[in-house]
């Protein structure tokens, strides 16, 4: 059993919260992490310490190293230690299945490297997860949960 808090981060919604910024990675073409989420970000690193899993629809065309160069020119302090494996297009078609897809692709992993203490945090309602699972408002994004986030993560390390 593995022990060691560990975020599932969903990266639009969560990170990238207004839809219309027109500012991209010079490199990779994706929108900029909003300020006060990156500092939301950090502050539960900073307190949290958790291993970062992307889950996400950006692993599908980035590989870690390109998502470790995106958070780290966006400011992030922390390390992608890996990336759920996607079964968009492989299990479900339907976008309607989306969220039970994502469900899916973290439990999975969860279940893989025996965790105990996770939590996911996406902007799509994935009820599966409701234990280990906190949603975002697409006005505010991780800086609008990163109190329950830090707190959820400490109270399972006891």
């Amino acid at each position: 059993m593995n022990n060691k808090p560990t975020i599932f981060l969903d990266i639009d919604g969560v990170l990238v919260i207004d839809e219309e910024e027109t500012r991209l990675h010079y490199k990779f073409k994706k929108p900029f992490f909003d300020i006060n989420c990156v500092n939301a970000l950090n502050e539960i690193i900073k307190e949290v310490n958790p291993d970062i899993i992307i889950s996400s629809d950006w692993n599908l065309k980035l590989s870690i190293d390109d998502l470790n160069e995106i958070f780290k020119d966006f400011g992030v302090n922390g390390t992608i230690t890996d990336v759920t494996e996607s079964l968009w297009k492989k299990k479900f078609k339907k976008f309607q299945d989306l969220e039970i897809c994502r469900s899916e692709e973290i439990m999975n992993f969860v279940i893989e490297n025996e965790l105990t203490n996770w939590i996911a945090v996406d902007d799509l309602w994935l009820q599966p997860l409701i234990r280990n699972f906190i949603l975002t408002n697409h006005n505010t994004g991780i800086a609008g949960a990163k109190r329950l986030i830090i707190d959820t993560l400490k109270s399972k390390m006891l």
